[in-house]
């Protein structure tokens, strides 16, 4: 894997995370959250290819968050911002763990 291959990834990874936290924070609805970082991406605008890989990723992550979360809640503590938060780390965490088990599927 070459730089701009890990920048891609990088890139690709970074809206889903914006979005997973936006749905977090807000609660509202997951296609109004994509929505918001994605402009255009419920009326079936074109996206690039991150653009849909992004929506996938979080869709499926916040569809499976509760098996997600179980799976990494003995990480929970060693995540946890100094302020009691969620840190981005435990977004990242969710989004990294959710696309891991569909590469095994």
């Amino acid at each position: 894997m070459g730089r701009d291959d890990v920048a891609a990834a990088r890139g690709a990874r970074s809206g889903p995370v914006q979005v997973l936290y936006f749905w977090d924070v807000s609660r509202a609805d997951l296609m109004e959250s994509i929505e918001a970082y994605f402009p255009g991406a419920s009326a079936g605008m074109r996206r690039p290819p991150c653009g849909r890989f992004a929506a996938e990723l979080v869709t499926g992550t916040v569809a499976d968050v509760e098996e997600v979360d179980r799976l990494i809640a003995p990480a929970r503590p060693a995540l946890a911002a100094p302020s009691g938060s969620r840190s981005s780390t435990g977004r990242f965490l969710r989004l990294a763990v959710w696309e891991l088990r569909q590469s095994r599927r």
